[in-house]
């Protein structure tokens, strides 16, 4: 199993339960079962969609969080990654082995509080072709990206 395992945590490593306000992710590569390489990174700002955009520039495979807003699930399903969630509190490479040996515990919680940003709100009334359209040029900026090889 080659995977990329992106999980939201605190600074001291261990899983933060809110992936939306997460100021840093532990990326886990995983070759054959071992986690290869283990890097923490620093996402972008949060904003609807900056996240989870960023994580599939970053070729993640796997999301492992707690709570996960459904644009964020959307997102990353519409791009091919994985969305584990639900995943209870602990340090962020226990979570990503558990995962690897298919003993991760999840309860299926979605992130359903109100949202309170500093950005102005736009109503979330988003129409299929609007959504799908945001994907495509997304997906267009992606393949640019890996075409003329400025990752």
């Amino acid at each position: 199993m080659n995977k990329k395992i992106a999980i939201p945590v605190e600074d001291n490593g261990n899983l933060n339960t809110h992936f939306g306000h997460s100021t840093l992710f532990e990326i886990f590569t995983v070759e054959d079962n071992k986690v290869v390489l283990s890097q923490k990174l620093v996402p972008p700002p949060h904003t609807p969609g900056a996240i989870p955009k960023w994580l599939v520039a970053n070729h993640i495979t796997d999301v492992i969080a707690g709570g996960i807003g459904e644009k964020a699930t959307k997102i990353l399903e519409h791009f091919g990654v994985n969305v584990h969630k639900g995943a209870g509190a602990g340090p962020a490479m226990k979570l990503a082995e558990a995962f690897i040996n298919n003993s991760l515990e999840l309860s299926d919680e979605d992130c359903r509080h109100d949202h309170h940003h500093d950005h102005h709100h736009h109503g979330h009334h988003h129409h299929h072709s609007e959504e799908s359209n945001e994907f495509e040029d997304f997906r267009l900026h992606l393949h640019h990206r890996y075409q003329h090889g400025t990752r």
